[in-house]
């Protein structure tokens, strides 16, 4: 049952009982607490209509259907809420129990798909929500989801900010995202942040809030956009701190076995996404096994390593 449904569904199921409170009243010619009596037990299952008029029989199977419907639509919601509340327990405690793991705020493309990066690293996360995530369930497949605002101080704390090694504030909101980082300093001195901006001047200021990185999305985008335009296969050039790191497409031209995939991931080169032969492009679990002559993979890494391990 959909949150918004269940109030209609409440004030129907009152509305069906004072009504038949009010026909069972004035058809059996009962008092005010026989009515009530007759009309709930009667909602319920419980038929004492044997003596009545037809017209009245039908009135009471309609109201034991309309009902049960009703109370199945409460109850399945008041079901649902039990369950996400205790699941949202456990992962609070998984999340407590974590330590040097990064916080993502916000569950949207972006936010999941940094979830996804992270754990093909092997970097353990948890996510914090605010609204509901079509991601949400694939996501807490893997890291703890816990909902709430970010920017506040009990649900970093629930998120375990204080042994975290980082936190990527990457919700589509400035502030939100820009507060987010502000509190986990506060909560965690020693905390790496990073925050998504889509507006390009404030990216260039946010140093003096402590804030180690700040992402001017259409700033990141260009670069990409530029690379299409002129050759979809150009070399990409990105920073991460110190590291110098070279991403581009490569054709595989050879049988790759997954002890080689292995040693290149031992080595630095990561392969971000790949798309074997007629398949749609997928991430790297896909390839887990090894590669075959013609897939096409984007890989990410030192330029040095990249060329070793891929041109000899």
């Amino acid at each position: 049952a959909t949150p918004s449904l269940v109030p209609a569904a409440v004030a129907a199921l009152v509305a069906l009982l004072v009504v038949t409170i009010g026909v069972f009243a004035v058809a059996l010619d009962l008092g005010p607490t026989d009515a009530v009596y007759t009309a709930l037990t009667n909602a319920f299952g419980d038929v004492g209509l044997t003596d009545a008029e037809s017209w009245v029989k039908v009135f009471g199977v309609a109201v034991m259907v309309i009902g049960a419907v009703l109370i199945g639509i409460v109850l399945t919601h008041l079901t649902a809420v039990f369950t996400a509340n205790r699941l949202e327990e456990q992962a609070g405690r998984r999340a407590r129990r974590m330590r040097g793991h990064v916080v993502i705020a916000g569950l949207g493309m972006v936010g999941f798909r940094v979830e996804r990066l992270l754990d093909e690293l092997g970097v353990t996360t948890v996510v914090i929500e605010r609204n509901d995530s079509r991601f949400r369930e694939a996501a807490a497949f893997h890291s703890p989801v816990l909902s709430g605002d970010v920017r506040l101080r009990e649900n970093q704390e629930r998120a375990g900010i204080v042994d975290a090694a980082g936190i990527v504030a990457c919700t589509d909101d400035d502030v939100t995202n820009v507060s987010a980082c502000v509190q986990a300093r506060r909560l965690n001195p020693s905390i790496r942040t990073v925050a998504r901006i889509f507006d390009d001047e404030l990216a260039d200021r946010l140093g003096g809030f402590g804030i180690d990185k700040a992402l001017s999305m259409s700033g990141v985008a260009a670069g990409a956009f530029v690379g299409a335009a002129t050759d979809e296969r150009a070399a990409r050039r990105l920073s991460v701190g110190s590291l110098e790191l070279v991403a581009f497409r490569y054709t595989v031209d050879r049988d790759v076995a997954q002890d080689e995939v292995l040693a290149w991931r031992e080595q630095g080169l990561r392969i971000v996404a790949a798309a074997p032969p007629g398949e749609p492009a997928g991430p790297p679990a896909s390839v887990a096994d090894g590669l075959r002559p013609g897939t096409e993979i984007v890989v990410a890494g030192p330029e040095d390593v990249l060329r070793t391990c891929l041109f000899g």
